[in-house]
């Protein structure tokens, strides 16, 4: 996945799956790339990867799938501004 900033809000948190080998991190600036750990080959069973999109004040976030494969009743992306929290939940 890569992502461009543009203009208005702040903070994107991109949480998966809640059990085993934790991933992710803090990614600031106004353009950049997230990838799963062993891209492009298969990711570890159980992955769960959170990252931490920060850009400046009145900055959009854009994101852009460019290669997703997910493993239907197993895998998720869920795309927050802000905190996870059912009422900052933008796509799932």
């Amino acid at each position: 996945m890569s992502f461009s900033g543009t203009a208005n809000t702040g903070r994107f948190a991109l949480p998966a799956p809640k059990d085993a080998e934790s991933c992710g991190g803090v990614v600031q600036g106004l353009n950049g790339s997230i990838e799963s750990p062993g891209f492009p080959h298969g990711y570890p069973n159980y992955a769960n990867c959170t990252w931490l999109i920060i850009t400046g004040e009145r900055n959009r976030i854009q994101l852009s799938f460019v290669t997703l494969a997910l493993e239907e009743d197993f895998d998720i992306v869920s795309v927050y501004d802000g905190q996870p929290s059912p009422g900052n939940l933008k796509l799932k």
